[in-house]
């Protein structure tokens, strides 16, 4: 199941750059600015709750629920990417 987390994770993650990509070519100036910045303290903090939790929980009897936690962050960031460029095409 482990293993299976962290393939669905690495989707994810391509997912947030697909999306993060077509979101910047579609925002207006000051938008785009606003969005690099956010997205480069989303991966900051991603990168540290990553880095956290591995060194804290890697290989413990809780391994699958942290992972399965760092997943769901990643998805959310798809999701809020996702809508994001959605609004922008329809506005």
């Amino acid at each position: 199941q482990l293993e299976f987390i962290k393939i669905k994770t690495a989707k994810y993650e391509k997912l947030v750059e697909k999306y993060y990509e077509l979101s910047k070519k579609e925002c207006d100036e000051s938008e785009k600015a606003e969005l690099i910045a956010a997205q480069t303290a989303w991966k900051n903090f991603k990168n540290k709750e990553f880095t956290w939790f591995t060194k804290r929980f890697e290989g413990s009897p809780f391994d699958n629920n942290y992972y399965s936690e760092y997943c769901e962050i990643i998805r959310q960031r798809v999701l809020n990417l996702y809508f994001y460029y959605t609004d922008l095409m329809i506005h």
